[in-house]
Parts: structure tokens; C-alpha cells; sequence
């Protein structure tokens, strides 16, 4: 029979580059690794995947070179369908550095996911935490209801809401021209009309006096919907669309 050959201390690298060495020969065609990164994770593979180079590190930055999967329970998919999770995480960061999707929705240019989110199983364990499912009705990941004005996706900063709010709430700086949101000019360039939603308000001598009148009927129709929804969201969430303020610069 022949002697097995010990492979300790063999080296190669993965499918995305990260140095790996046999730190353990086990017999049997089974070898334990070691990544060589600042987490040092170990794992016990087949010797022919180390040879492919065919072996996943939980750390690797496979999500536009800044999320990785990280090691724990959560899962991507389950019977090749991915879970609603993973799925949520990916389109985050996809929203976040995805420079195609900047060209067509230019508002989230600079936004950015919080660090302790880049490992998916922390953004799932939270998502589990905090999802809810409505009847008929979609529930976005939003970043700016608790947080006006917020560019950064995290768990201080996220809820999710219902679609309908989350559109009623949505910046639209990229659709309006010179004057404020919710403020156009008429057609005779004689006022300046407030509308929202398509429907107008009113027509007034000034700029200042139009956005005040879209202020004003935003902001009931906001506080309106929540009311709607009060024992369905979150309690903060609540909250922070009562509070909810439409500023000029918005």
C-alpha cells in the first residue's frame, strides 16, 4: 500500500485570489486549510478543490468587491431559489455601487451599505428581526424615513415600509426642472402652480407661496397614509411620518 503523502504546508489560491494552505492532512483525500486573510478561517475540503482552486471563503468579497457572505446559518438559497433575504441584501449593495443603475436613477449616487452589513448573515439576522409581509401589498427596504436625508443603508438607519408609503416619500430631485418640488410654472408663464401627484393644488403669484401650498397638502397626505397604517408598521416608522417634514431643497 502506498504511503499517503503528507500535503501540509501546499499553497494555491481560490476562484477570487485568496492564498489558501494545507495547514492539516487528513487522510482520504481530505485536507483542512487556512485562508490567508485577516480572519483565518479554516476549513476542511476535498485535496482535488484545493487543487481547482474550487473552495469558498465565507470572507471573500464577492458583492461588487465589498459584501461577503460571512460565516453562519443564513442561507442564499434553498432548493435554487433564492431567498428573500439574500436577495434583498444583493439588490442593496446593486442600489448602492452599481454604476449602470446610477445612470438611470442618479439620487442614490454616493449612497453607501454600513460595514456591518457587508457581512450578509448580520443583514440577515436583522431582516429577520424586522420583516413583515402585507396582503397584496409589496414591503421596500427604506433608508431615509427614519433618517431624512440618510444615504447610508444600516441597521440604525433602515425599516421596511410599505410600498405605497415608501413611493409617497421618495426623493424626486432627477424628474423636477428649476423651481421646488411639487412647483411648475403655468402654461401662460403668467403663475406658479402647486400640484401633487398630478392633481393640482392651486395657482400662486409666487414660487414661495406654490411650494408652501405643496408643503402643506404633502405633508397632510403623508400623516393621512400613516394614520392608515398605524397598528400595521413599525412604531417608529409611525412616528417619523407624523413628524415627516417637506423641505425646498428636498
Amino acid at each position: 500500500m502506498p504511503a499517503l503523502i503528507d500535503r501540509t504546508g501546499e499553497v494555491n489560491y481560490n476562484k477570487f485570489g485568496t492564498k489558501m494552505t494545507i495547514i492539516e492532512y487528513l487522510g482520504d483525500s481530505r485536507v483542512t486549510v487556512q485562508f490567508d486573510d485577516d480572519h483565518k478561517f479554516l476549513k476542511t475540503i476535498r485535496y482535488d478543490c484545493f487543487k481547482m482552486g474550487a473552495v469558498k471563503n465565507p470572507y471573500d468579497k464577492t458583492i461588487y468587491g465589498i459584501g461577503y457572505f460571512g460565516p453562519g446559518m443564513s442561507l442564499s438559497s434553498i432548493n435554487k431559489i433564492i431567498t428573500p433575504e439574500y436577495n434583498c441584501w444583493r439588490h442593496m449593495f446593486y442600489r448602492c455601487y452599481d454604476y449602470t443603475f446610477h445612470k438611470k436613477y442618479p439620487s442614490y449616487i454616493g449612497c453607501s451599505v454600513h460595514h456591518e452589513w457587508h457581512n450578509f448573515q448580520n443583514f440577515a439576522e436583522w431582516y429577520n428581526d424586522n420583516f413583515y409581509e402585507l396582503y397584496l401589498e409589496k414591503v421596500d427596504l427604506d433608508k431615509d424615513i427614519l433618517v431624512k436625508g440618510n444615504k447610508v443603508y444600516g441597521p440604525k438607519t433602515c425599516c421596511f415600509v410599505p410600498s405605497r408609503i415608501n413611493k409617497l416619500t421618495e426623493n424626486c430631485k432627477s424628474l423636477r426642472g428649476k423651481y421646488p418640488v411639487g412647483v411648475r410654472i403655468s402654461k401662460n408663464g403668467e403663475k406658479f402652480e402647486a400640484t401633487l401627484q398630478r392633481k393640482h393644488i392651486g395657482s400662486f403669484d409666487s414660487v414661495e407661496k406654490a411650494f408652501c401650498a405643496y408643503k402643506e397638502c404633502k405633508e397632510r397626505s403623508i400623516k393621512k397614509v400613516a394614520d392608515e397604517y398605524e397598528h400595521i408598521i413599525p412604531l417608529k416608522v409611525y412616528k417619523a411620518l407624523l413628524n415627516y417634514k417637506v423641505e425646498i431643497s428636498d
